[in-house]
């Protein structure tokens, strides 16, 4: 079977950064789009599936002090998965 997933994030930030204001909250949007296939009599199944996500307002550690958070900006994540599951 094919299918396909879209969703969206929503966090909101609590940390501060070193001068006390906070971070805007991080979101996200995700697509996911792949195919499933059964095998062995419903033994086993093969998942591969094409995905993106992008994410903005992302807070990491500063890199130039442990003690401190920044906002890391926005960032993207495209990929390809394989599973393959067998069951006795």
């Amino acid at each position: 079977s094919l299918f396909y997933s879209y969703s969206r994030s929503f966090l909101p930030q609590i940390f501060t950064d070193r001068f006390g204001r906070t971070f805007d909250p991080e979101t996200g949007k995700s697509h996911e789009v792949g195919l499933k296939q059964e095998l062995l009599d419903g033994r086993g199944s093969v998942t591969a599936t094409l995905y993106q996500l992008r994410r903005t307002g992302t807070v990491i550690e500063d890199p130039n002090d442990i003690d401190s958070l920044v906002d890391a900006g926005s960032g993207r994540s495209r990929g390809f998965e394989v599973e393959v599951e067998l069951r006795p």
